[in-house]
């Protein structure tokens, strides 16, 4: 299994202790979104460049203006602990809160992929 359906496993074990409907927008996630990112002779193909000359090959979680409920946080949390697919993750206008953010800092700790987190 890709790391991406790792992650979509997670979170959808996470809802369904919680119970909890998860969102939409994650469980329709797919590797095929990402086409510049599927491997071309073992390399990576279409990855582009930032200003300061670095190959820029972001992947990015964008749950941005989505509400995300407390226990939504905690399940988006589980899944991004150990992550190794998203480097860049946005939860701008997601209505966390205090408290979603906490679980999601906490979460991070541990996370080795992500480059990026919008709060």
């Amino acid at each position: 299994a890709s790391s991406m359906d790792v992650f979509k496993a997670r979170y959808v074990s996470a809802c369904t202790e919680l119970r909890i409907d998860p969102i939409p927008q994650i469980v329709a996630l797919s590797e095929a979104l990402y086409p510049e990112f599927s491997s071309v002779n073992g390399r990576k193909a279409g990855a582009t460049t930032t200003t300061d000359k670095r190959p820029h090959t972001s992947r990015k979680l964008d749950l941005s203006s989505i509400r995300i409920s407390g226990k939504g946080a905690i399940a988006i949390a589980e899944a991004i602990r150990d992550d190794t697919y998203f480097t860049d993750l946005d939860f701008c206008d997601s209505f966390l809160g205090d408290e979603g953010c906490v679980i999601m800092c906490e979460a991070l700790k541990s996370n080795k992929s992500a480059l990026s987190v919008e709060l």
